[in-house]
């Protein structure tokens, strides 16, 4: 594809870009049109605007082409003509021998058709002559008495594509050609499919089926580079059998037909001899061999090898060793090639190459030799800043020709999979700026291992790469789904709640958008008592439920559906899974809770049958939704748990590691020492472990117990140990450093919902944890004891631990005088007993005057009321000789408990004079009914708060919000007092408020303001990281510094200033601690503030210090084993 002279069509193109919008002519712009007159066609043509007069096509049309016209477009608007209804088709090359009156569609330019000009002539229409390459016209009305439309190309290719474009244009059954003029060409010159993906390669079939697909879309290039095609990388000396040469010359065939460039990328890299004749001319005589059957498009990739190691000793000796020996002995077997085939054969397309850098756009001894040594002519294939990358920018583009010193072909990997083979990436395609074409010769997108669904993003790579000025990403995304669809709705509804569930990828990381926001809205709506959510979101879940269903019945591609088939069967079942946990919350919030406990057995098992779907063609599982599907269901469920009162009765682990096997993080918190976590990788700085109280309750102790004997330093090597009320802001209790068993005792008064280790720098060993324990005065063991004996697999503590998720199941009818006894941690007033399973007895109570009888055990669900009386003990008196109990959960709820917990975000902030905040706070009901009340927000003498008060209805279970504004009145640090009336209804909850001086917008530590930076040391003395990087309002740069504490970065301001604020923009090697220091000399230093437990990241440090001239930051302690690295440091003077 690479013809010579792609220079001077880019600057034809952009001329005629600009003329076109300096003419005012309608470029790119469907939606800004009446969409009765013009059609919507994919790509979208740089110029259509109304002309002439709609032509209808009737039951006979004539087609006139000439000797030279393209066959392939004569076949598309034949094969169009008969679908619309005509039923003669009188095919000439003399438009003499056309009837009186009949329409004629001609095809051709000017070289091929000489009708076509005379015919544009007569519509007062400019041909397509001075078009770029590929470009086309199209145009129709009335010429004398016939309906005309004439498809124009600026070459074959041109016409082939306004044959597409008039594909697009026929309404429908009506067989009407709207009146329009097009005038259209590509962005790009290469637009096309590279199959470079790892994994299982696409069939002949599935090629010759892309091939096709590119030709409908305006796409070119098709690059054949299957990994797993063992003559194309592992044996690429080898010639290919007559089979499948035969094979792969129907392949050439095809792509001629559709118009499609067929590279042929042969990957030596892995066994060549660089300095090698023999070798170079085994690759010469495998490109002969492929020449010989129609390939006249070559690429050598040499990506995904070592160049740190030689395939021959021969090499080494030639070219030494590093990058910059292995990008001259690249370039040696390239430019080699390049002499001694592409140029000794006429009509061969310019020679590709992939670099073993292919990505990034730092320079390196590699890229340094390759931009000199390396032909001219050869094109240079790039991924973008990184392998797989969220975006593509013009200025990327440019600054990767100017490191590679060689014309671009972008290979994008998107939307290939074989990274993530257990995701279908049928997202938009995104992130990639328009007006990158003078950069970039072109683009090809590598696809997935499944190709059909492949082509819901490769129709964005068309769209794109054709005209990416006009680019839309949901509208051509949403195109590329009616395409996919077909014409059905349902299939189309169906088609479209799958492709939101496989919304996620690198280049768009948000998974199932449409269906969060549906939860969003139904978690919002239901949390604040409306009972009327649940049928508007159940409505769309069963279409997911759906989904196969509709597809198969409707869609009408069973190929497709036959591909996808694990991924549909998975939506459907997380659809059932979110159904039930739907149902769960109905039946709870009308107090059916057998049903409800019911439900909540079958969303769970629904949902790991969800996550259980085999990949089809490779080890694993699939996954749709994921972090959307599952966390609807989790949220259910936790929700059920506050129902059910378990809120705050057992510890819920979080860590930010992922589990190594079934050791997940729940086993740390099980109160089994032989149980454990243990995490699949060593953590690094930032990484937490800890557990979530469920609700702010004071804290006496911490007792963290790592490791195992057979893995003595898997731990958490160095770390804090830190608390919090609101999960943002943290309070450390104390550090660690290389010890498997942390305890501590926090201040007396400590009151914490969240207790957590987090790491301090990075580490080599994985983490165990055997258990994390926190204790209080109203956090403890609950003990189970009794019997029947337990089945096998099942234990007494599962009847008490907090999991209703966990069962007892008795291995026997009970005996007479059976029970099970359920231990509290402590004598304390019982409202209210739940017991959640089967059996048959009483339920009990044991206080000072023994035990007594409070009900009868009801089937699934018991829910029984005592009034307060003070317990120690719970005991389920067994009907003798009934069937063997099972029992998920015995759950004491307490009279001393309140009855609604307040949960303020954030619990304590930081804002300026006249400046305003919010507030969001929680409220859960404690006990087994719903509270109506309401919330009360006391202001602060400089600290004003709205709404003082709220009224609120907090269903059983729920977690409604109301939304607080804090406004900062006067400096100083207030405590807000929020409460829940009636009296007693909630533990009295503050918000802390620290009102600071109100700053200037204007950051005066920068260079350009007069701010002058030092530093104690420049990591390595190297340029790159010298402190005035710290203060160039780049934070693409940085400062640091050498690899020891005690290091500083210090400013010198312009003038004295009164400083109310810092903000300091951490890399990922940040200080654990450090102190921000002030001076009026640089002589004598002020500690304005010490920051013990810095998290890194961008962090804001407020002052109120007057007449500083210097200020600078001193390190105390590291985070990693590196030095100190800041971005940017800002300050901000008050005022």
């Amino acid at each position: 594809m690479f013809r010579r002279g792609v220079d001077a069509w880019l600057a034809l193109s952009a001329a005629l870009a600009v003329g076109l919008l300096a003419a005012g002519t309608a470029v790119a712009d469907q939606s800004a049109t009446d969409p009765e007159s013009l059609p919507a066609i994919y790509p979208v043509p740089q110029s259509i605007q109304r002309h002439g007069q709609p032509v209808r096509l009737g039951p006979a049309v004539a087609v006139v082409s000439g000797a030279h016209t393209d066959a392939a477009a004569v076949g598309v608007v034949l094969d169009l003509l008969r679908s619309a209804g005509v039923s003669r088709i009188d095919q000439t090359d003399d438009t003499g021998r056309i009837q009186p009156g009949e329409p004629v569609v001609d095809v051709g330019g000017a070289e091929e058709n000489p009708d076509s000009d005379r015919t544009l002539a007569g519509l007062g229409v400019t041909d397509a002559t001075g078009l770029p390459a590929e470009g086309y016209v199209v145009a129709d009305g009335r010429v004398g008495d016939h309906p005309v439309v004439v498809l124009a190309g600026h070459d074959p290719v041109g016409t082939f594509y306004a044959a597409q474009t008039l594909r697009q244009s026929v309404q429908g059954a009506t067989g009407v050609v709207p009146g329009v003029e097009v005038r259209d060409w590509p962005a790009y010159p290469v637009r096309g499919v590279i199959e470079g993906f790892y994994g299982p390669p696409w069939s002949d079939q599935a090629r010759a089926d892309q091939l096709d697909f590119d030709g409908l879309h305006k796409l070119n290039t098709y690059v054949y580079s299957p990994k797993d095609d063992p003559y194309l990388r592992a044996q690429w000396r080898v010639p290919y059998p007559a089979a499948r040469l035969a094979q792969l010359t129907t392949l050439v065939e095809r792509a001629g037909v559709d118009h499609v460039h067929f590279t042929y990328a042969l990957s030596p890299g892995l066994s060549v001899c660089y300095s090698s004749t023999a070798d170079e001319q085994a690759l010469v005589a495998k490109f002969q061999s492929l020449w010989a059957i129609g390939v006249r498009d070559f690429a050598i990739p040499l990506d995904d090898i070592s160049y740190t190691s030689w395939n021959c000793p021969e090499d080494q000796a030639a070219f030494g060793t590093g990058g910059a020996a292995a990008g001259a002995a690249q370039a040696y077997l390239v430019n080699e090639v390049q002499r001694d085939f592409i140029a000794t054969h006429p009509g061969a397309a310019r020679l590709e190459m992939v670099p073993t850098e292919y990505y990034g756009v730092a320079a390196s001894p590699y890229k340094d030799v390759l931009r000199t040594q390396l032909d001219p002519a050869v094109v240079v294939e790039w991924t973008g800043v990184g392998v797989v990358t969220p975006t593509i920018t013009a200025g990327q583009a440019a600054a990767a020709r100017s490191v590679f010193g060689h014309d671009i072909l972008v290979w994008d990997n998107y939307p290939v999979n074989d990274y993530a083979p257990n995701r279908l990436l049928l997202g938009p395609y995104v992130g990639r700026q328009a007006g990158m074409s003078g950069s970039l010769v072109g683009l090809t997108a590598n696809p997935m291992i499944e190709p059909m669904a492949s082509d819901v993003a490769l129709s964005g790579v068309a769209d794109f790469t054709w005209n990416d000025r006009a680019y839309d990403p949901q509208r051509s995304w949403q195109a590329a789904l009616d395409e996919l669809a077909g014409p059905d709705p349902l299939a189309r509804r169906a088609l479209d709640a799958f492709a939101d569930l496989e919304h996620y990828s690198q280049i768009d990381p948000v998974q199932a958008p449409v269906l969060a926001g549906r939860f969003a809205s139904f978690w919002q709506a239901w949390e604040n008592g409306d009972d009327r959510a649940a049928g508007a979101l159940d409505d769309y879940l069963r279409l997911i439920e759906d989904i196969p269903a509709l597809l198969d019945s409707h869609m009408h591609n069973p190929e497709f559906v036959a591909e996808i088939r694990p991924w549909l069967d998975a939506a459907a079942t997380w659809g059932q899974a979110d159904r039930a946990a739907l149902r769960m919350l109905v039946d709870e919030r009308a107090n059916r809770g057998s049903a409800a406990a019911a439900d909540r057995v079958q969303a769970r098992t629904l949902a790991t049958k969800g996550d259980a779907y085999l990949h089809p063609r490779l080890s694993g599982t699939v996954t749709v939704g994921d972090g959307v599907v599952d966390t609807f269901v989790n949220s259910a469920l936790a929700e059920n748990e506050r129902w059910l009162g378990l809120t705050g009765l057992r510890p819920v682990a979080q860590t930010s590691l992922s589990a190594y096997q079934n050791h997940t993080p729940d086993k740390m918190v099980d109160g089994d020492v032989d149980t454990y976590f243990w995490s699949d990788r060593p953590p690094s700085d930032g990484d937490v472990i800890g557990v979530d109280l469920g609700l702010d309750q004071p804290i006496a102790g911490v007792a963290v117990h790592m490791s195992k004997p057979d893995s003595p330093d898997d731990y958490l090597h160095r770390g804090v140990l830190e608390y919090s009320s609101d999960g943002r802001t943290w309070t450390a209790i104390g550090t660690f450093a290389d010890t498997p068993t942390v305890i501590a005792t926090p201040p007396a008064g400590t009151v914490a919902r969240y207790v957590r280790l987090r790491a301090n720098g990075s580490q080599g060993n994985w983490v165990v944890v055997r258990e994390f324990t926190v204790t209080g005065p109203n956090i403890g063991p609950i003990t189970v004891t009794g019997g029947p004996t337990p089945a096998a697999g099942s234990r007494l503590a599962a009847a008490a631990d907090g999991d209703p998720d966990t069962a007892y199941t008795a291995s026997t009818s009970p005996a007479p005088g059976d029970a099970l006894v359920v231990g509290l941690p402590a004598t304390r007033p019982v409202r209210s007993v739940e017991v959640v399973g089967h059996g048959s007895g009483t339920v009990q109570l044991h206080g000072t005057d023994g035990w007594h009888t409070i009900g009868k055990l009801a089937d699934g669900y018991t829910a029984l009321t005592d009034g307060g009386v003070r317990a120690d003990a719970i005991r389920l008196l067994w009907t003798p000789y009934s069937a063997p109990p099972a029992i998920d959960e015995v759950v004491p709820v307490y009279a001393d408990r309140p009855a609604v917990t307040l949960s303020p975000v954030p619990a304590r902030l930081d804002i300026e004079v006249g400046q305003s905040t919010a507030v969001t706070v929680g409220l859960t009901a404690n006990g087994l009914s719903d509270e109506h009340g309401v919330l009360l927000a006391r202001p602060a003498a400089g600290a004003l708060v709205t709404p003082p008060a709220a009224p609120v209805t907090v269903d059983r279970g729920a977690q409604p919000t109301r939304t607080l504004t804090v406004e900062g009145i006067a400096v100083g640090t207030y405590r807000i007092p929020l409460s829940f009336l009636p009296d007693g209804g909630a533990t009295p909850t503050t918000v802390t408020v620290s009102v600071h001086p109100k700053t200037s917008k204007k950051n005066v530590a920068l260079t350009s303001a007069g701010a002058v930076a030092k530093a104690s040391s420049v990591e390595d003395d190297l340029a790159q990281f010298t402190p005035d990087h710290a203060i160039d309002g780049n934070l693409a740069t940085r400062w640091s510094s050498d690899y020891t504490d005690g290091e500083w970065l210090q400013v010198r301001l312009a003038a004295p200033q009164h400083v109310g604020e810092v903000v300091l923009y951490w890399e990922t090697a940040h200080a654990n601690g450090y102190q921000i220091q002030t001076s009026a000399d640089g002589l004598a230093w002020t500690t304005a503030a010490s920051i013990a437990d810095s998290q890194g990241g961008t962090e804001r440090v407020w002052l109120d210090q007057a007449d500083v001239r210097y200020l600078r930051m001193l390190g105390v302690s590291r985070s990693t084993q590196f030095g100190y690295s800041l971005r940017e440091l800002q300050v901000y003077p008050v005022g």
